[in-house]
């Protein structure tokens, strides 16, 4: 009885502990089509794309998704300015993300202007505030 309850003690804790798993960028709504329409989206929408690229197995791109990502400030702001994309650079579209921009450290974030041109690239973990002053150092707001 001891060992039953011991186990439900603990089973609970596990689950209180943990809130689930966490979408990219739980607040940040990411374009669902591929690269070239999101490029082309950008264009009719006159905004920059922003690219989040990440793997399933890295601990600062997890740290992001539970952190930065989930504060509203980073969400309004990178959902009014930028047509967002997240990609696992190891899967899919992102491996041709990860070769078209040379992306080898993970977190990575690019920026494409409007007309799909480089702005900008950077990566590893940024709280909030680090991560906002350079996306907006990017935009210019």
């Amino acid at each position: 009885m001891k060992n039953l309850f011991l186990s439900i003690s603990l089973l609970f804790i596990l689950f209180s502990c943990s809130s689930g798993p966490k979408t990219p960028g739980a607040g940040i709504q990411f374009f669902t089509g591929n690269f070239d329409a999101a490029v082309t989206e950008a264009a009719k929408q006159n905004k920059p794309v922003f690219i989040y690229g990440h793997t399933s197995w890295c601990g600062f791109c997890k740290k992001m998704n539970r952190t930065t990502f989930l504060e509203k400030e980073v969400d309004d702001y990178m959902n009014k300015t930028f047509i967002n994309l997240s990609y696992d650079l190891e899967k899919g579209e992102g491996i041709y993300i990860a070769g078209k921009y040379s992306l080898k450290s993970f977190p990575a974030y690019v920026i494409l202007d409007a007309s799909g041109e480089l702005v900008g690239i950077s990566g590893g973990y940024m709280d909030t505030s680090k991560f906002l002053a350079w996306i907006k150092g990017q935009t210019n707001s």
